[in-house]
Parts: C-alpha cells; sequence; structure tokens
C-alpha cells in the first residue's frame, strides 16, 4: 500500500472523529432549521392503520439570523486551539451539508451565506474546498446512481469517472484525489453514505433518494420506476445547480491554475453527458420525444456561466483552446438552448480562425528568411539563365498522389487569384519585401513575366510566385508604406529597402511595367483619394525609369502615351516645413528629374509632361555648374544638408558626371584649404575618406551601379591598388543596393 495514502486516511478518519466536528454541525444544524427535534419526529415510522393518520403541525423553532452566525461561529472558533484542523473540519462538514440540503432551496441559500462569510474571514481556502465538493458530488452521483437497478447502465457509463473524461484530463476519483492532494479533510468519499456515519449527519444516498424500501420492492413496475428517477435526477440537478453558484462565488478569488482545471473539467463532463442519464427511462419506456427539465436547464446555465467565467479573455484562467480540444462541439444530443448552442458556435467559430490561421502559417515552414535546408535533386535555370543546382524547395509545396512534392511554373500558373493558396503564397512575398532575404534567394522563386519571356525559353520547374502574384504585393508594400509616411512615420529607411527590392524585380522582368503602373493607379483610387500626398511613388518610380524594360514601355509600347499620363498624374507639390532637409530637397525635385527622363524619351508624349517641372530642371543644372566649376574639388565629407540634397537630385538627372566627380575624389590624394589670414591660404594634402552611408543612400541606383562598375575595373583589373576609401565605399554600396549590386558583384569576383 502507499505510504501516502494511508497517511490520508488516517488524517481523513481524525477529522471525522475531531471532538469539533459534533460542535459545527450543531452550530450549521441551528441555523438550516434542522434541529435533533425535528429529526426525531421526522423519523417516526407511519402507523399501520393509515386510517389513524393524522395531520399534525410541528411547533418548529425559527433558525435565528444569518448575521448571528460569524459571532457565533467565531466564538465556536476560540474553544478549539489548534485553527487548521477546526478549518479542515469545516469544510468536511459543509461538503457534506451541501449534498444533503442542496434540494431546500433556503438551507442552500443559507450555505452559500455561511461560505461567503467565512471566505471573507479567510477561513475557506477554495484551493482545497472546491476540488473535495467535486470529487464528494462525482462520489454521491455515482451513489445515487447505484441505488437503484434501471439506473446501472447510467452511472457505469456517463457517471463514472475514467469515461466522463479524456485519458489526457481525467479527474481523479475520491480516491486519487486524496493521495494527490494530502491538504483534503475528507475521507475517500467524505463518509457520504458509510455505515461508519454519524447519526447527526442524515445517508446522502438516503437525501438524495428519499425511496423507502417497500417502493424499492417493487422496481418492476414501469410508474414506481419513473417516479424513482424523476426524483432521483430532480436531487442531482439541485446538486449541480448549487455546486455551480459555489463555484461562481469561489472563482472570484484567486485560484490556483490546477483548480480551474479541476472546475472546468467538471464543469464539460457535466454539459458532454448532460443526457446520459435519462437513457436508462428511454429505452425503458420507449419515449422519443424526451425535453430537459426547468431544474435541468437552471443548472445548465449555471455551469455555462462558470465555464464562461473560466475561459474569459481578461484573465484567461483556462485557455478557450481547453474549449476547442474537448469535442463539446460534436456532442451528438444538442439540447434545445440557445445558451449552450451560444458556447457551441463559439467553438466552431474559433476553430475555423484557428485552421484557417494554420493553413496561412503553412508557408512559414518555408519563410524566406528561415533556412530550412531542404534541396532538390534537379537542375533547374533561373530567371536570368544560369545553372542552379542543390535548390531548396519552393516556399509553398503541395503532395502528389503518389506523395512526392508538386512546384514549378505549371503549378504556380493555376493558382487562382482569391483562393487560400493565392493568400499564401502573397504572405510569403510580403514576408520578404519587408523582411529582405537574400537576392538569390528571389532568383529561384521568381517566374518572368509572360510579355517579356522569349519563346524558346522552357518552363520553370522551382519557381511558384507568377508575376501576378509579385505585382499584388509589391502594390500592397506601397499603400502600406504610404500610410506609414501619412502618419508621419519617419519610414524613409524602408523605402531605400523596398525601392532596391523593387528596382531589382522590375529589372529581372517579374513584373510587367505597364499593367503595374494600371493596377498600381486603380488600387490608390480605391483605397483612398488621398493616399498619394508626398511624392514617394514619383521618387520610386524614377528609379527605375532607366531600366531597358520600363524605356521599351514608354518608348515603342502601344499603350505609352495612357502609361506616360498614369505616371505624370503620380506628381506631387511635395513642400516639406523643413526646406533645407534631404529627403525634402529630393521629393521636390524628383518630379522635375522624372519628367526631364520621359521628355528625352519619346517627343510624342512631351505635351502631357509639366512645363513648370521642365523649367525646374535649370535650377538643378544652375546648382551643378556652381559647385563643379573651377579646379576645387567638392568635399564630400563636409557637404551641408542642402548640398546633400541636392547631389541626390543629381545623380537622378545626370548620373555620369556625379559618378564621374566621385570616382576623381576616390582616387585623388584629396585637397583640403586651410585659411590662416583673410588673404593668406594654405593648401594641404590629406588622405582621402570613404564616401559616407548617409550620402550614399541617397544616390539613384542607376548612379549607384555606374559607381559600383567603375570601382570593380579599378580594383580587380586596374594595376595600380585601390586605396582604402575605395575599397570601403564600394562595401557599403552593396550594403545599400544588395539585390541591385549582387549579380555583377558575383560576375566581377568570380
Amino acid at each position: 500500500p502507499n505510504p501516502e495514502m494511508d497517511q490520508n486516511q488516517r488524517a481523513s478518519r481524525a477529522y471525522q472523529f475531531h471532538p469539533a466536528r459534533p460542535a459545527i454541525i450543531d452550530l450549521f444544524n441551528l441555523y438550516l432549521g434542522r434541529s435533533a427535534r425535528q429529526k426525531s419526529e421526522d423519523s417516526i415510522r407511519e402507523p399501520p392503520n393509515k386510517t389513524q393518520k393524522r395531520v399534525t403541525a410541528l411547533n418548529r423553532e425559527l433558525p435565528p439570523r444569518n448575521e448571528q452566525f460569524l459571532l457565533d461561529f467565531e466564538q465556536l472558533q476560540g474553544q478549539f486551539p489548534d485553527q487548521e484542523q477546526l478549518r479542515a473540519v469545516t469544510e468536511s462538514v459543509l461538503i457534506s451539508l451541501v449534498i444533503q440540503c442542496s434540494g431546500h432551496a433556503p438551507r442552500a441559500e443559507f450555505l452559500l451565506f455561511a461560505l461567503r462569510s467565512l471566505c471573507g474571514i479567510g477561513y475557506i481556502h477554495w484551493d482545497t474546498f472546491l476540488p473535495s465538493l467535486l470529487s464528494s458530488v462525482s462520489s454521491a452521483e455515482m451513489s445515487v446512481g447505484q441505488g437503484s437497478q434501471s439506473m446501472v447502465a447510467v452511472s457505469s457509463t456517463t457517471l463514472s469517472q475514467s469515461e466522463m473524461m479524456p485519458s489526457s484530463s481525467t479527474i481523479p476519483n475520491s480516491s486519487n484525489f486524496q493521495s494527490s492532494n494530502p491538504a483534503s479533510p475528507l475521507p475517500s468519499v467524505h463518509g457520504i453514505g458509510s455505515p461508519s456515519q454519524s447519526a447527526t449527519e442524515p445517508s446522502s444516498c438516503a437525501t438524495l433518494s428519499p425511496v423507502k424500501s417497500s417502493d424499492i420492492t417493487c422496481t418492476g413496475q414501469q410508474s414506481t420506476t419513473r417516479v424513482n428517477s424523476s426524483i432521483r435526477e430532480n436531487a442531482i440537478n439541485s446538486l449541480r445547480q448549487l455546486c455551480c453558484k459555489i463555484m461562481l462565488n469561489g472563482l472570484e478569488s484567486n485560484l490556483k491554475p490546477v483548480t480551474h482545471a479541476d472546475i472546468f473539467y467538471h464543469m464539460l463532463n457535466w454539459l458532454v453527458n448532460w443526457d446520459q442519464r435519462q437513457q436508462g427511462v428511454d429505452e425503458f419506456d420507449g419515449a422519443k420525444s424526451w425535453k430537459p427539465g426547468k431544474a435541468l436547464i437552471e443548472w445548465l446555465h449555471s455551469c455555462l456561466d462558470v465555464i464562461w467565467l473560466l475561459v474569459e479573455d481578461d484573465k484567461c484562467r483556462v485557455p478557450f483552446y481547453e474549449l476547442l480540444r474537448s469535442g463539446l462541439q460534436f456532442i451528438e444530443n444538442i439540447p434545445d438552448d440557445e445558451a449552450l448552442f451560444t458556447l457551441i458556435l463559439e467553438i466552431h467559430r474559433r476553430r475555423d480562425m484557428m485552421a484557417m490561421h494554420m493553413q496561412m502559417l503553412d508557408q512559414h515552414l518555408h519563410c524566406p528568411t528561415f533556412g530550412t535546408h531542404r534541396f532538390l535533386s534537379q537542375v533547374t535555370a533561373n530567371i536570368s539563365g544560369e545553372a542552379v543546382t542543390n535548390m531548396r524547395y519552393s516556399p509553398i509545396t503541395y503532395p502528389s498522389v503518389l506523395g512526392e512534392p508538386l512546384h514549378g511554373e505549371d503549378l504556380a500558373a493555376s493558382i487562382q487569384r482569391g483562393s487560400l493558396d493565392w493568400e499564401r503564397a502573397l504572405r510569403c512575398i510580403k514576408h520578404a519585401l519587408r523582411n529582405t532575404p537574400s537576392p538569390d534567394w528571389w532568383r529561384r522563386v521568381l517566374l518572368v513575366a509572360p510579355c517579356y519571356r522569349l519563346h524558346a525559353q522552357g518552363p520553370t520547374a522551382g519557381a511558384v510566385f507568377t508575376s501576378e502574384m509579385i505585382c499584388e504585393a509589391t502594390i500592397d508594400r506601397i499603400v502600406e508604406l504610404l500610410k506609414m509616411t501619412n502618419s508621419e512615420i519617419n519610414c524613409w529607411q524602408k523605402w531605400l529597402v523596398f525601392s532596391d527590392i523593387f528596382f531589382f524585380l522590375m529589372k529581372s522582368g517579374c513584373i510587367d511595367f505597364v499593367d503595374f503602373v494600371d493596377k498600381l493607379v486603380s488600387r490608390l483610387a480605391e483605397d483612398d483619394q488621398h493616399i498619394l500626398r508626398t511624392n514617394h511613388v514619383t521618387w520610386l518610380l524614377a528609379q527605375i525609369i532607366r531600366i531597358e524594360l520600363v524605356m521599351n514601355a514608354l518608348n515603342t509600347d502601344s499603350r505609352k502615351v495612357e502609361t506616360t499620363r498614369k505616371i505624370v498624374s503620380f506628381n506631387k507639390e511635395d513642400r516639406s516645413s523643413d526646406p533645407n532637409n534631404p529627403q525634402s530637397i529630393l521629393l521636390d525635385f524628383i518630379s522635375s528629374c522624372q519628367n526631364l527622363r520621359i521628355w528625352s524619351l519619346n517627343t510624342s508624349t512631351r505635351e502631357y509632361l509639366n512645363n513648370e517641372q521642365l523649367q525646374k530642371g535649370k535650377q538643378i543644372d544652375e546648382w551643378w555648374r556652381q559647385v563643379s566649376k573651377g579646379e576645387r574639388m567638392m568635399d564630400y565629407m563636409n557637404l551641408d544638408d542642402r548640398s546633400i540634397g541636392m547631389f541626390w537630385v543629381v545623380s537622378y538627372t545626370m548620373a555620369q558626371p556625379a559618378c564621374e566627380t566621385v570616382m576623381n575624389w576616390l582616387t585623388s590624394s584629396g585637397v583640403t584649404e586651410l585659411l590662416l589670414q583673410p588673404n593668406e591660404r594654405l593648401m594641404v594634402m590629406r588622405e582621402v575618406s570613404p564616401l559616407p552611408i548617409s550620402l550614399l543612400s541617397g544616390f539613384s541606383i542607376n548612379l549607384c551601379m555606374k559607381l559600383a562598375y567603375q570601382m570593380e575595373d579599378s580594383m580587380f583589373s586596374g594595376q595600380v591598388v585601390p586605396n582604402i576609401a575605395m575599397v570601403e565605399t564600394y562595401a557599403r554600396l552593396l550594403l545599400i543596393v544588395p539585390h541591385s549590386l549582387f549579380r555583377p558583384h558575383l560576375s566581377k569576383t568570380t
């Protein structure tokens, strides 16, 4: 035998015969109106001759007022030194009285009052009382089921602790509970129905089943069976109703998680098996249309109140997903009750929501920022025509009939817009646009737009994202950045990172430029007429306007005029509160830069350009003439904010001259002027410094590429060892625009 279990049983027997127990029982009986005289008169047998029976009104004494109870209890409390044992005995007596008096409404109300009063003075430990109460109630229900032959099947199938609960969350029976809870003041079944029970406490079985021995001998009669079952059902309904009220009171305190779980699973069992005890009667009677009574509906509602309180989102005493695991929504015989149906609907709603999220999150298994090493054996060609070996699985994979993964262009093209697979693809692309995976990853998962594909090019096996998916996700990211900008959130760095990816996608031919402009205009018109308040979109398009595919669309495409008009429609008068801020200067002049470039591309579209913006370009030329005239070299280390902003603008209109000045700076020894006296100057040679990232970050990508090409020629092909400043500047360029310079860098170094 388990020594700990033996110790608990000895402690329970000690509480059963504790000297304070009779005094506590007498005190409660006094307030419950259950005096010894009343019990003796109630227990008198009926006379043999029923005609001699008289109806008499007993002279019963009224119980004291409830307000006096706490004073009397505190007086009783002072008579016993061991307060912890007294508390345990009090809890044991209260549990027995709850089971005995649950069917008597006034007495049940007093017990609730007594519990609240004792809890108010800290004399009830809910974490020991509530599990003990639930254990005793389960034992009492089992004894009720075993009290009648017709209820044996019910008690064995529905009130059994081992079958009420799933194995992972089984409610402990009374003996197991005692072994796992040494603080419990109760014997294995708290003395209920035991022959050794005190004479002052009538058996709970007798209380719950007030059926005389003469009636039990007539179990073969259907009417008697129905009456007996009805009485037992009413008794259990009342007991559960009272228990739920006690649970609601207990949940107002801070209980332990294990107590919350114990309450939750008991309530859940009652709901799942709400109609099981009726099956025996239904099968015996052949009744097919039994409806739950008022008492059953009342405890059902109270039970639901307890469950809603347990899974309340603010408190989260029990996670709601425990309801999803419970299988409550799959019960076969749902009662015609709106409250229970509401809970079941909520479970289904959250289950569907969770399933949707799990399906959506499936793409994270192959997310671009997660280096899952999953390789394919075949050799495929990427969008640049290069052979790629040991390529990872696509971000979206599908099992075929034989279980092997299916992926590739045909599969990507078969995904319908608006479908779940389409949403999964967009989530993955948006995640990549925000978190910038390596350019090599992009090249492995993209498809060239159909309008840019050569007819001789075969299907791509490893790609999964079509140009339509890329286009939609890119527009979503633009709208997202515009909203952040309008909210006065400093997201310039996010714009810079996105422009690099956007340039890469457009140059790779993964986005149909004409289709992109059409959809962007429609999207900005649909979302909000005022969402486009700045020139960020114009700046974004100015970054890609020198790409060959874009120039062809604006010069030779049949829709070039319409496309040009739409591009010009993005121009805004971007006047910032800080006119000397480099970013503000760039956005102020970027419309002029764009108009000048379009003007040089095609004469047929010049009439749609803004003349004011074209004239504004003269300011750029004038500034450049002023800073580049003479023999003095620009000191890129000491440029003021306005000069930085204007040099950024020049990088969009005169990239080649700007590139030459930067290369002259990096290849020179560096010269500076020191003013000693008003009429004296001293020329000092110094070592050149690399261009700061704050200056490089605003360069057009076109200028960055020109600089990178010339630096590579000087570093890798020249005869002279490059200085540290050039190498450092080149490394900084790779960091600023990795997507645009990644492949050229690898081509040069290999």
